[in-house]
């Protein structure tokens, strides 16, 4: 009789810097290798500011703790362009015994250029059995839960005016 083998989730998304210091490292990581201008690095740096700093990699790092909760296994977090990057959760998942991963990319949307990259990524960091979710764009699920949530936004707002 053989085992299963140990399974996870990889959580993909596209990454933020982590502080206003990494803004540099993270647009030249996006331009492949190529720093932004010094003006685009003040207009990007201003933004950063105008938000308060970027919630992405806790808020998917909250998403991988809800997601091993309920689905029962471990889950981790791997970014596209900003530490931990793919290749680093891929690596956790290594150390903590994970043989075969799910590759999740959190984006809902089919793009080839996108998700390819990061399937890209992960073939490259994964040497053991891998799953890839290519998209979850046009699951019954999530255009239900879609729908939900748009019929409980009209339903709370009253607009005058859509456009």
């Amino acid at each position: 009789m053989s085992r299963e083998p140990s399974t996870g989730i990889l959580c993909m998304a596209y990454g933020s810097p982590p502080t206003e210091a990494d803004i540099a490292a993270y647009f030249t990581h996006i331009r492949g290798g190529r720093p932004p201008s010094p003006e685009a690095l003040e207009e990007l740096t201003q933004r950063y500011r105008a938000i308060h700093g970027s919630p992405l990699t806790e808020i998917t790092r909250a998403q991988a703790a809800a997601l091993s909760e309920r689905a029962g296994l471990p889950a981790f977090v791997g970014m596209k362009h900003a530490s931990p990057f793919i290749a680093d959760g891929a690596a956790e998942a290594r150390r903590n015994g994970v043989e075969r991963l799910v590759g999740l990319p959190l984006a809902p949307h089919y793009a080839g250029m996108s998700l390819g990259s990061y399937q890209r990524s992960l073939r490259e960091a994964w040497d053991g059995e891998l799953v890839f979710v290519p998209g979850f764009h046009d699951h019954p699920a999530f255009i239900g839960a879609v729908q939900a949530l748009l019929r409980e936004a009209l339903a709370a707002s009253r607009p005058d005016r859509l456009f």
